[in-house]
């Protein structure tokens, strides 16, 4: 986390900061991407983020 910000290539730390949003009673979550290369940024989150929010609604 950059202050507020969850940065970095580690699914894991994208996972806890957006659960913890979950379990504080967020129901919407934004992403901001903050780089040139969106297309990556929307594969990692589609790869490596998402599935295990997926799994857990199943």
């Amino acid at each position: 986390m950059a202050g507020e910000w969850c940065s970095g290539t580690n699914p894991q730390t994208h996972i806890e900061a957006i659960d913890k949003l979950f379990r504080s009673g967020v129901s919407v979550v934004n992403v901001h991407v903050a780089q040139n290369d969106q297309k990556r940024a929307i594969g990692f989150y589609q790869a490596e983020v998402l599935p295990d929010f997926a799994q857990r609604a199943s």
